[in-house]
């Protein structure tokens, strides 16, 4: 049976006798993660050009969604839509 994920943070969590002697990459991630979300922030430029960015949670992988807090930067010359990706995760995110 393959891995599963958590639903908010995406973090793996593996099946018994799955990735025998290589489980350490997937908890270093689930860590890095963990990290993130507990206290990580992150700066994301905006380009005048922009007008919509995705933040998005990929399971298994570190991603921008993980973050915590979130500071745009940049100088669009519109507004930006932010869409989070999935839209089914409950997670709080502090946005400067």
């Amino acid at each position: 049976m393959p891995s599963t994920f958590t639903s908010n943070l995406a973090i793996e969590k593996v099946e018994d006798g799955e990735q025998s002697g290589e489980w350490g990459n997937s908890l270093n991630v689930n860590f890095d993660t963990i990290d993130r979300a507990l206290d990580g922030n992150i700066v994301i430029a905006l380009d005048t050009d922009d007008t919509t960015y995705t933040l998005t949670t990929t399971d298994a992988e570190l991603s921008d969604g993980n973050f915590s807090v979130i500071k745009f930067t940049g100088t669009p010359s519109a507004g930006v839509t932010v869409t989070i990706s999935p839209n089914s995760v409950g997670k709080v995110y502090y946005i400067i």
